[in-house]
């Protein structure tokens, strides 16, 4: 504890008379104005605890109290060349003010300033946001908003404001361990966690990555999960049928989509031009996307780059297509409209929000009840069919679009686990004849 009471007699000097519990009898010590020194008789100890404390001052908080703070310098930022100068405050006493002081100039001695910022990084929060920003330039602008969307809505709260030295896998565990009783996916949630964890481990703002000792409990079982999401040949007969008296535009979508196994997003994005009539082709070589920042629609490029091709289209559905332009065109000038060149339009003659196709669906589904599925069902759909038509996985693969034949083999073992029960019946038959 210092007291200091100023005593001096001359304008050109700063004479103080200090008292330090523990230090002996009073003494002096004296400055001048141009900065001066100490005056003989101060002893080492007792001027090392004044230049110690003058950094930690007091002042009262909202609620009457008394608090300290403290602004300290610890050196020059060997990257930009400006000084190091950092605040804390909120110290219940001057003496837990001076050993947070005490704490932070050892760590920053024996570990460097960017374990302290990391360009001003303290906050998982903050993290994220420069780690997105990187990120974002490496994905689709939709992917980035979904992501970013995501952070908000399921990880935020938790984790924006938590300090970086305080994230500990036992946390970011129990996290999971909670979250996993009411969401039946978290593993795109925790691509969230580990992956700017990670760019802090390289850009040297953390040690280590503490998600890396987490393990990722299971998920609670999906509503959808162990349900078909495929119409057999006569359940989608009976499903086209019924649509037709809904819709033609809702017929012609969801026919494409069986005929052709184009994902919604795909089929959403056509343009005219991109449907060859005479050679009976379709060309898909883009996808519609929302983006929830901006909340608009982007045309953008394919999922993958072996999503871009060109498909056969049969005499069917040119003509469903067909029948659809020319209705199309009606509704335009009936409307005042002028002609659009998008397939599947919204009212106003725009790309239509990816997320009404489901509404399309459940409208169908409203007015002639049956069996359900999702809209991504008509694309499997139209393997499970090619399948059952004699098809092989490679052209089932180039037709959908995928980069390999195992997610082909994957995302429709159902098929080929139905078509293996019938191998030794078409092997006897092949010998027989």
């Amino acid at each position: 504890m210092i007291n200091k009471k100023h005593i001096s007699p001359r304008p050109e000097f700063e004479m103080c008379l200090y008292t330090i519990k523990g230090c002996g009898a009073p003494f002096f010590f004296i400055l001048s104005q141009k900065g001066g020194g100490a005056y003989p008789a101060l002893t080492h100890t007792q001027r090392r605890i004044i230049m110690r404390n003058k950094n930690i001052k007091s002042y009262k908080k909202k609620n009457g109290t008394t608090a300290y703070r403290f602004k300290a310098y610890l050196g020059t930022d060997p990257v930009t060349g400006k000084r190091i100068e950092t605040t804390r405050r909120g110290f219940k006493s001057a003496r837990e003010a001076q050993r947070a002081l005490d704490r932070l100039r050892v760590d920053y001695d024996t570990n460097g300033w960017h374990r302290r910022n990391g360009g001003q990084i303290r906050t998982f929060g903050e993290l994220f946001s420069a780690w997105h920003k990187v990120h974002a330039q490496t994905i689709k602008i939709s992917t980035a908003g979904q992501q970013k969307k995501l952070y908000e809505a399921d990880l935020k709260n938790d984790f924006d404001n938590i300090k970086l030295d305080k994230l500990t896998p036992q946390y970011i565990q129990n996290f999971f361990n909670g979250f996993a009783k009411t969401h039946s996916t978290i593993k795109n949630c925790a691509v969230l966690l580990k992956m700017p964890l990670q760019y802090a481990v390289k850009m040297e703002i953390i040690d280590n990555n503490p998600f890396d000792k987490v393990v990722l409990p299971k998920g609670q079982k999906s509503q959808f999960e162990g349900t078909v999401n495929f119409y057999t040949r006569e359940e989608l007969t009976y499903f086209l049928k019924r649509a037709e008296k809904v819709d033609q535009k809702l017929y012609t979508y969801f026919w494409l989509l069986a005929y052709t196994g184009a994902r919604k997003s795909e089929a959403l994005a056509l343009n005219w031009d991109d449907i060859n009539f005479d050679k009976k082709a379709l060309r898909i070589d883009k996808t519609l996307a929302y983006n929830p920042i901006n909340r608009d629609l982007l045309v953008q490029d394919t999922k993958t780059k072996s999503s871009v091709r060109t498909i056969s289209l049969d005499q069917q559905t040119i003509q469903v297509l067909k029948q659809w332009h020319l209705n199309l065109q009606k509704r335009n000038f009936k409307l005042g409209l002028g002609n659009t060149d998008i397939v599947f339009p919204n009212k106003f003659n725009r790309y239509t929000t990816t997320s009404v196709p489901q509404q399309w669906l459940e409208r169908i589904y409203g007015h002639f009840p049956q069996k359900r599925i999702r809209v991504h069902g008509f694309r499997h759909t139209h393997a499970s069919l090619l399948f059952e038509a004699g098809a092989s996985i490679k052209e089932v693969q180039i037709r959908l679009g995928h980069g390999n034949a195992g997610t082909t083999m994957d995302v429709y073992a159902h098929v080929l686990k139905s078509r293996s029960n019938e191998t030794g019946e078409r092997f006897a038959k092949y010998m027989d004849n």
